[in-house]
């Protein structure tokens, strides 16, 4: 794995970028690492291979991998990027069309709003009549 890298990590760099990659294979976008390990992180962060917030959680750092973190120990760009990648072509797409797209009902009648209004709810009288009949004395109660 090292002779990918651009410079050789030490050990507990190379351990922590290991776990990084582990848990973003498995979908975590961050994790939060003991304060211990905060030099570390920062070696990391000047190399922008991760960047760091303070936790929630007392005597932690979230720790998170960057773009470029991902791209140097050889993982897939995460779903923020791809997604970002795609919305950005969408709009460019939305921004050089000539006109916007017509409004359609799924049938393609064009009638978009045309729809009857909802029936009128019922009242909770009217629902208890119909589930227990006429009004009596008893329900009055």
């Amino acid at each position: 794995m090292s002779e990918k890298l651009p410079a050789d990590p030490t050990p507990t760099e190379w351990l922590l970028m290991e776990v990084l990659a582990a848990r973003a294979r498995l979908g975590e976008t961050s994790w939060p690492d003991p304060n211990v390990l905060k030099p570390t992180i920062r070696r990391l962060a000047r190399r922008d291979w991760v960047d760091f917030e303070p936790s929630t959680v007392e005597g932690f750092t979230q720790v998170w991998l960057t773009p470029a973190g991902r791209i140097a120990w050889g993982l897939p760009p995460s779903f923020e990027e791809v997604y970002a990648e795609v919305a950005a072509e969408e709009l460019r797409r939305e921004r050089l069309s000539p006109e916007p797209p017509p409004l359609v009902d799924a049938d393609g009648s064009g009638a978009l709003f045309d729809h009857p209004p909802p029936p009128e709810t019922p009242t909770l009288e009217e629902v208890l009549e119909k589930h227990h009949g006429p009004r009596t004395r008893w329900w009055r109660r």
